[in-house]
């Protein structure tokens, strides 16, 4: 009976240090649970960070493009208005052209009667 009691001893204390070992193994696993669960949340605080990032710099290429067409339109405006300028500049000088050659001619007249008035005097 003696042997009995030392073999439930040593039994009983060898399932002790085995409930001891479990437990701080499963001390160990929960501090490693908590601690990936922290780089979790910092991964998808990062993330979230990234993502607003990505729809920010979205929103910028977006108006980058939008001010590009705009420049285009812009441009295509001011190559008409040119040209008209052009168009109109052209047609001044031949306005002014024509105007010279009328008052050439009207000198040439004007001295023409100069002349015949000048003729009749007496």
């Amino acid at each position: 009976m003696k042997q009995l009691a030392h073999q439930t001893a040593t039994a009983t204390q060898d399932i002790t240090e085995k409930i001891g070992a479990t437990q701080t193994s499963t001390s160990q696993a929960v501090d490693s649970i908590r601690e990936i669960s922290r780089i979790i949340g910092e991964v998808e605080a990062m993330s979230s960070a990234i993502a607003a990032a990505v729809e920010e710099q979205s929103a910028a290429t977006a108006e980058i493009a939008r001010n590009v067409s705009e420049v285009g339109k812009d441009t295509e405006r001011m190559d008409r208005s040119i040209a008209s300028v052009a168009g109109a500049a052209e047609q001044t000088a031949g306005g002014a052209q024509q105007a010279l050659a009328a008052s050439e001619e009207l000198a040439r007249v004007a001295e023409g009667m100069k002349e015949l008035v000048g003729a009749f005097k007496v």
